[in-house]
């Protein structure tokens, strides 16, 4: 009686192994084999040397697994911290290489305060709550962050203060494009390069920064607009952005390589928005 209990349990914790399995490579095949569909064409292309910092327009970058590199510049591998505090960043401990007493004197005579270090990414932080292993410097969750031009135009027609792209800060701008068609996507494929889609990207008050001035706008804007329509649905995306509305796509590398200003853009849709897929039969 206690073997055939036994020789029970294992049949069906193998049953349910095997579902899970044959589940996982049914759903990885279905996304493989759909279709890419072009989308639009890469419009600009940023790097942003040091965090929170003013972005570097550039033809071309490669882009490798901690994200965009531009000749000598990788994008936010530096950041500027308070030299006594130092800085909480998401809540964890980050570890750098302070870059000398010459880089943070010249920095404390721009911003007028003696505390400021520059500080360099030594070690890198694992992101876990991604669809695919990334390594980070002192990006917030993802080494690709993708914007479109649509998405922009329509926020723009709802504010009196134009912004510009360079306010949320992409890496990646696509144009030509269906305003918020970021949302559909399940991964991004650009000449050679192909970068899964993890998450979408959760906006905060450094919107609201003029990228050129500094300047805070007085009424937080664009934020407080976006708050107006680009919410996260109710339910468990809600319950992790909660009042952070949701503007542009965070991605990660799958295959790396070089893209450049002009190239077609291609994706593949999220299930959900695939019109015609072959595993959908089964």
């Amino acid at each position: 009686m206690v073997e055939d209990r036994k020789l029970l349990i294992a049949i069906v914790g193998t049953s349910i192994i095997a579902y899970n399995g044959i589940r996982y490579l049914l759903n990885y095949f279905r996304y493989r084999c759909s279709p890419l569909t072009p989308v639009g064409t890469v419009g600009a292309l940023y790097v942003y040397p040091v965090k929170s910092c003013k972005g570097k327009s550039v033809f071309s970058v490669y882009c490798d697994e901690l994200g965009p590199v531009a000749g000598e510049m990788r994008d936010r591998q530096f950041v500027v911290i308070n030299g006594e505090t130092g800085r909480v960043y998401k809540n964890e401990r980050c570890d750098g290489l302070d870059c000398g007493d010459d880089a943070a004197t010249f920095l404390a005579n721009i911003i007028q305060d003696p505390g400021i270090i520059h500080v360099y990414a030594d070690t890198l932080v694992g992101n876990e709550l991604s669809l695919i292993d990334m390594l980070l410097a002192f990006n917030d969750d993802a080494p690709f962050m993708i914007n479109t031009q649509s998405s922009l135009d329509d926020l723009n027609g709802k504010l009196h203060d134009k912004v510009t792209i360079e306010q949320f800060r992409p890496v990646i701008v696509v144009n030509n494009c269906d305003a918020f068609d970021e949302d559909k996507w399940y991964s991004v494929h650009i000449g050679d390069v192909a970068l899964q889609c993890t998450k979408p990207c959760e906006r905060c008050v450094m919107t609201t920064i003029n990228s050129t001035t500094g300047i805070k706008h007085p009424s937080m804007e664009p934020l407080k607009t976006l708050r107006k329509y680009r919410l996260a649905p109710e339910g468990p995306m809600r319950k992790l952005f909660k009042d952070c509305p949701i503007f542009g796509v965070d991605a990660g590398v799958i295959t790396p390589g070089y893209i450049h200003v002009g190239q077609t853009v291609y994706v593949r849709y999220k299930r959900a928005y695939q019109k015609a897929n072959l595993f959908h039969r089964l």
